[in-house]
C-alpha cells in the first residue's frame, strides 16, 4: 500500500477514484490501476489500465477495459495520503483528472479513523479472546492483485491497516469483489464474498471462502458459486437456524427479475455448498418505502440482508433498498419467529440519510451497534457506527456512536 510518503522510487496506484474527469471525446474513466513511477523532482509517470463505469450505483455498473492511459502527472503527498493530479490521455481523448488516494497505516505508528477510510458494505467481526475488531468491506485494489482487504482495532475509533485478508489466487478472475462478511462457525472462520467470475460458466454470485484466523489469508472454501450458476445473486449472509442447521440468505438481483427478491437457501454442514433449491423470502416491493430505479424497464433493489436475532426472541433481518430521497436502511420481522417467516415490513425505514447495506455486532462492552456506509455514493463512502437500542416488540432506534459521553481514546 501507499502511506503519506516521498522517498519510493516507484509506487503501487491503488485505490484510486477520480474527483473529477471531463474527458472530451468519450465517457468519463472511471477507475484506475496502474503504477507511478518517480521522473523528475515533483513529477510522475503513470501507466496503467482505464476502467469506465456505468450508473453511479455498484447495481447497475458494468466496468470495461478503456484501455492503456499514459499520464504525465504531478504527484504530492500529505497527512491524508497520495494526490495524484494528471493529464492523460486515452483512446485519443485528453483529460484533466485528480486522483485521491486512500491512506494507509499498515507498516506505521499512525491510526485512522472510520472517516478516512473509503469501504463500501462494511462488516465488522468482534473477536473477544484477542480484544479486536476486524473491518471488511467493498474496496478497491490491492497491491498483489483484487481480493479484500482487512483493517483492525481495539476501540472501533483508532483502525490499523489495510493489510490483505483474500488476494485472487492464479487462474480466477472476476469483473466483482463485493461485500465480504466473515462469520465464526464451527471453530473457522468463513468469508462470505461476491464474485463475477470472467473464467466460469456462472452469473453473479457469492462464494464462500475460509480461512484459520479471522484476519486471513481466506482461501476458497466452496467449490464453486452457492448461489444459482444462471442467477444474478449478491450479497450472501450466513444464518443457523434454532436447530442448528446453516443457511444462506441472499439476494436474487433486480437487473435479472426486476422486483429484487430475498431468498433463503440451505448450506451443507460444512459450508461447501447449497442443499436444495432457493426460498424467496420476500420481494423488494413488499416494503411500502421502496420506489424503482434506473431507466426502462426500471426495477426494486434488494441489498445487503442480515439477521439478528433480538432480546426477546424475534427474529429480525437488516437490508436495504432505494426509496425518495436515495438509499436507505430498513428492518423486516418474521411473524413466525423462523427464517421462512412470513416478513413483514415497516412503513418506513430504521435509516433514510442515504446509506445502507448495514449489520449490527456487540462492542465489547455489550452494547449493540450498527455499521453501516454512508453517502452511497461512489469515492464518498464510509463506515459509519450508531448505537441500536431495542425496544417493546423488538423495535430498533439509533443514536450517535460514540456518544458525547464516551471519552475519546487514542
Amino acid at each position: 500500500m501507499v502511506g503519506p510518503t516521498k522517498s519510493c522510487a516507484a509506487l503501487n496506484l491503488v485505490f484510486l477514484r477520480p474527483e473529477r474527469l471531463p474527458c472530451l471525446t468519450q465517457p468519463p474513466l472511471g477507475l484506475y490501476t496502474g503504477s507511478i513511477s518517480r521522473t523528475p523532482v515533483g513529477r510522475a509517470l503513470f501507466r496503467g489500465r482505464a476502467h469506465s463505469q456505468g450508473e453511479p450505483h455498484r447495481h447497475a455498473s458494468q466496468v470495461r477495459d478503456a484501455g492503456t492511459v499514459n499520464c504525465a502527472s504531478t504527484l504530492s503527498s500529505g497527512d491524508r495520503g497520495m494526490l495524484l493530479t494528471a493529464t492523460c490521455s486515452a483512446a485519443g481523448a485528453v483529460a484533466i483528472l485528480t486522483i485521491a488516494m486512500m491512506p494507509t497505516n499498515a507498516g506505521g505508528a499512525e491510526a485512522l479513523t472510520l472517516d478516512r477510510i473509503h469501504l463500501r458494505d462494511p462488516y465488522i467481526l468482534p473477536v473477544p479472546q484477542e480484544g479486536k475488531y476486524y473491518l471488511f468491506g467493498t474496496g478497491w485494489t490491492l497491491p498483489d492483485g483484487p481480493g479484500f482487504m482487512v483493517y483492525t482495532s481495539t476501540d472501533l475509533q483508532a483502525w490499523h491497516g489495510p493489510r490483505p485478508a483474500f488476494t485472487c489466487p492464479d487462474g480466477f478472475s472476476s469483473v466483482n469483489y463485493w461485500a465480504p462478511e466473515v462469520h465464526l462457525y464451527r471453530g473457522r472462520y468463513y468469508m462470505f464474498a461476491t464474485f463475477f467470475s470472467k473464467t466460469e460458466d456462472s452469473s453473479r454470485n457469492t462464494r464462500i471462502l475460509v480461512a484459520e484466523e479471522p484476519g486471513g489469508p481466506y482461501r476458497f472454501h466452496s467449490p464453486g458459486p452457492v448461489t444459482p450458476r444462471d442467477w444474478y445473486c449478491l450479497d450472501g449472509t450466513l444464518f443457523v437456524d434454532q436447530e442448528g442447521l446453516p443457511w444462506m440468505v441472499f439476494c436474487h438481483e433486480w437487473v435479472q427479475i426486476g422486483d429484487g427478491s430475498i431468498c433463503a437457501v440451505r448450506l451443507s454442514e460444512d459450508l461447501r455448498q447449497s442443499v436444495g433449491e432457493p426460498v424467496v423470502l420476500f420481494k423488494a416491493s413488499a416494503a411500502p418505502w421502496v420506489t424503482p430505479i434506473g431507466t426502462a424497464p426500471r426495477g426494486r433493489v434488494t441489498d445487503g440482508p442480515f439477521l439478528h436475532r433480538a432480546a426477546n426472541g424475534d427474529l429480525l433481518m437488516l437490508w436495504s433498498s432505494f426509496g425518495e430521497g436515495g438509499y436507505k436502511l430498513a428492518v423486516a420481522r418474521s411473524e413466525s419467529g423462523v427464517l421462512l417467516g412470513p416478513w413483514t415490513h415497516p412503513p418506513k425505514p430504521l435509516y433514510e440519510d442515504d446509506g445502507g447495506h448495514g449489520m449490527l455486532l456487540l462492542e465489547f462492552g455489550g452494547q449493540l451497534l450498527l455499521v453501516l456506509h454512508q453517502p452511497n455514493s461512489q469515492s464518498r463512502e464510509r463506515p459509519r457506527i450508531f448505537s441500536v437500542h431495542e425496544h417493546e416488540q423488538a423495535t430498533l432506534t439509533l443514536s450517535p456512536w460514540p456518544s458525547p459521553t464516551t471519552p475519546a481514546q487514542n
